[in-house]
């Protein structure tokens, strides 16, 4: 039978903490992304043409994809190198 080593089993911890942290952001990130779409579509966008809005909702997504992207490759990266 095999038995995990110290050094495997704190490299297994790493790697699961890692991936934790980065689960939780990406589920709090995308409930805030569509929180503050719906908030500025009813409250705000009035003043705003309708052109107005769908690049303010365009560039959220965008910014929302920029985050997700450096939070996953970076982990991705690490993961390559281990």
């Amino acid at each position: 039978m095999y038995q995990a080593t110290g050094g495997e089993n704190e490299a297994r911890r790493r790697k699961s903490l890692g991936l934790v942290w980065r689960v939780s952001l990406s589920i709090v990130a995308f409930f805030a992304l569509i929180i503050f779409i719906i908030l500025w579509l009813f409250f705000p966008a009035t003043g705003f043409s309708v052109y107005q809005n769908l690049a303010i909702v365009i560039v959220s997504i965008l910014i929302f994809f920029a985050v997700m992207g450096a939070v996953w490759v970076s982990f991705g990266l690490r993961l390559v190198r281990l």
